[in-house]
């Protein structure tokens, strides 16, 4: 399952059946950024006005998460249990519980986007 944004919807895409389906989001606002594990067993996507969702199935249904931002976020990265998320005015938050809870990363506010978020 292949799963991505376009157009501000959720699309996937089965890749031996060639099945293609837009996804209802269960937010309102602008995603910008998905990001999801090899194996798309924790899909998250972020956007607008601190906007948080996760999949726990390749992404066919969403659930919203708190990220307890209300920055544009522009950026989602993950390893192991740890998520980050970047935005606007230098917004880093970081979660040690799957997106449960974040803790902010950054203490000053700033004039530039977070857009990209990688490790290792």
């Amino acid at each position: 399952m292949l799963t991505g944004l376009r157009h501000n919807n959720i699309h996937t895409l089965a890749r031996n059946a060639g099945i293609h389906r837009v996804i209802s989001k269960p937010v309102s606002a602008g995603l910008n950024a998905l990001w999801g594990t090899p194996t798309l067993d924790r899909v998250y996507a972020v956007g607008d006005g601190g906007a948080l969702i996760r999949s726990l199935d390749q992404g066919l249904t969403w659930t919203p998460l708190s990220s307890g931002s209300t920055a544009l976020l522009g950026a989602v990265w993950g390893r192991g249990n740890e998520l980050y998320l970047g935005g606007a005015e230098e917004t880093i938050l970081r979660s040690t519980d799957q997106g449960l809870t974040f803790t902010r990363v950054t203490t000053r506010a700033g004039g530039f986007l977070v857009r990209d978020i990688r490790g290792t």
